[in-house]
């Protein structure tokens, strides 16, 4: 099975990458801006292309099966500028898909994010399939416009449209904000969060690699939008605790008003991460189990997370 990948380079595409080369059914190719041969010995095909002109893309395209759209500008980069959100999440996206139509591959993955609902869940609320709408930043809007005009698209096409809206995803290689944890952490000191209650819905990427592996060989697997996450949301203190574990560092937490803990961090220049750390986005992915028959089988004691 042929399979190109788009954003290979990004957090979750090195680590897709890796494990989707092990997997001797696949044939990977990838698509980089400029060469990489960390990356580039992990597939068995790959294109330099800068994306300015696609539709040179299409000698490329008409010999794969299925196309992984995981290229994008993510949350934390042109902050102000849609200008550089729209050409790339919307039209880079949407005249790729086009050329993946005119080509009649079979599927086209394209990786959306859970915010489209909303930046946060209040008390025992949660985000589902049927969710409405409500994206709030500059990269969630821009991923929303991304579907719609690909779902306007989806006319007369042989190619399947699926859509995947993801929590935040992790893996061996520590986030940013997993990272930033883990410094507190290591320094060794006792951690005002025991008065945080929330939760959030992580994704394991071995959970997104078992689901895309269930995609792309599941003939019976149409157009469809799906959310998946791992089966056990966790709280701040959990995450906090599994990191302190994977350290053997034995961690204390004290109460400490967390209005302040905001204010702190909103000086600082940490407002976005006050967001993540202390509020709640869990999301239900009951349509996605129902549909597919298929269940997570990882949690976030399962991945040797590395600095």
């Amino acid at each position: 099975m042929n399979i190109l990948i788009t954003g290979a380079s990004g957090y979750i595409g090195k680590q897709l990458l890796l494990k989707f080369f092990s997997n001797k059914s696949l044939n990977i190719s990838i698509i980089l801006r400029e060469h990489n041969s960390d990356l580039e010995k992990l597939s068995h095909k790959t294109f330099i292309n800068d994306y300015k002109n696609i539709s040179s893309l299409e000698n490329i395209i008409e010999s794969q099966d299925i196309i992984l759209h995981l290229l994008g500008l993510n949350e934390d980069i042109n902050k102000n500028d849609y200008s550089e959100y729209k050409k790339i999440n919307i039209d880079l996206t949407y005249n790729l898909f086009k050329i993946a139509k005119l080509c009649a591959i079979k599927k086209f993955i394209f990786i959306s994010t859970i915010k489209v609902y909303g930046e946060i869940t209040n008390n025992n609320d949660f985000f589902s399939i049927n969710s409405k709408f409500n994206p709030l930043t500059l990269y969630s809007k821009s991923k929303l416009a991304a579907e719609q005009a690909l779902k306007l698209c989806l006319d007369d096409s042989d190619t399947n449209l699926i859509i995947l809206r993801l929590p935040v995803v992790y893996g061996s290689e520590l986030n940013k904000n997993f990272y930033f944890l883990s410094k507190i952490i290591s320094k060794n000191i006792p951690i005002p969060f025991k008065n945080v209650q929330n939760k959030r819905s992580l994704l394991n990427i071995n959970n997104l690699y078992d689901f895309l592996l269930y995609l792309f060989h599941n003939a019976n697997c149409i157009s469809d939008t799906f959310i998946i996450k791992d089966e056990r949301d966790l709280s701040l203190k959990e995450i906090i605790v599994e990191l302190s574990i994977r350290d053997s560092i034995k961690i204390k937490f004290f109460s400490f008003p967390i209005f302040l803990l905001k204010f702190l961090l909103l000086i600082i220049g940490k407002k976005n991460l006050s967001y993540k750390l202390f509020s709640s986005l869990i999301v239900d992915d009951e349509y996605t189990l129902k549909k597919t028959g298929w269940f997570p089988k990882y949690n976030f004691n399962d991945v040797n997370l590395q600095n």
